[in-house]
């Protein structure tokens, strides 16, 4: 019963936070609105980790939905606090949830959601901050299973068997966030950030560093290759930018070099 009123008492805060919004009190909406999602997030959370009502999975997926159900409000009103504030619930849950156990598939298949959602709001409003966030959350996601999990086994065997996930995670991460920072600009034809071009900048050496402590020692030709395939993708991507957004000579030069 005690759980149900918590929940209650969170829909009731979004209730409210939607009637002090349409009568004209933005701050006191967003106010009641983020303390709504966070109360909902904090009720998935106890349900799994104070009290063991519901396993990792459900778990996972109620974070999901009201990741989703937040971001789509704070695209729908233009409300990035909301957005941000949902992003961070969410990149919180793989760590409040988490079972010890070295399972990268779940994990990264459930942030790469999170990235979606950034993707999301990418496409319909140009929010920096919510690039920078969805990109800072992911890579200390996947560094954090990597030192915790991948490092060891790479030092203790040298060939490590999950060398194929960590490899094809930090690909998609790598296209992901190449391509998030510029989405919005490319769609509306319209100016990047500078912290549009920051974002692709560290993009570039999370992954150039990630794949060489990955193959640097034992697979060179692969690291050769993989390199290659960076500098394509910013080529291509710089092409694009050429083609919708001429004028903007800062993203353009950036991909260049």
């Amino acid at each position: 019963i005690a759980k149900s009123a918590i929940v209650l008492l969170a829909l009731l805060a979004l209730a409210i936070g939607e009637v002090t919004r349409r009568r004209g009190y933005g701050i006191v909406a967003k106010g009641v609105t983020a303390l709504g999602f966070a109360i909902l997030y904090t009720t998935v959370f106890a349900a799994h980790r104070w009290y063991a009502l519901i396993d990792s999975v459900p778990a996972f997926a109620l974070a999901i939905g009201v990741t989703i159900g937040a971001m789509l409000y704070a695209v729908a009103l233009d409300e990035v606090v909301a957005a941000l504030l949902a992003l961070i619930g969410g990149y919180i849950t793989p760590i409040v949830v988490s079972t010890g156990q070295n399972l990268p598939t779940p994990l990264f298949s459930y942030v790469l959601i999170l990235s979606a959602g950034a993707m999301v709001c990418a496409y319909w409003r140009k929010w920096p901050a919510v690039n920078v966030l969805a990109f800072v959350g992911t890579f200390v996601l996947y560094m954090g299973w990597f030192e915790k999990f991948y490092r060891p086994a790479m030092q203790a065997a040298g060939s490590p068997d999950q060398l194929g996930v960590a490899l094809f995670w930090v690909v998609v991460f790598f296209l992901a966030y190449l391509i998030l920072p510029i989405l919005h600009g490319l769609i509306r034809r319209v100016m990047s950030h500078i912290a549009d071009v920051v974002l692709l900048l560290a993009n570039a050496t999370i992954v150039f560093y990630t794949l060489w402590t990955l193959l640097g020692d034992a697979y060179r030709p692969w690291l050769a290759l993989c390199s290659l395939g960076l500098g394509v993708a910013h080529l291509l991507v710089m092409v694009c930018v050429v083609m919708r957004c001429k004028a903007d000579v800062n993203l353009r030069q950036t991909l260049l070099a």
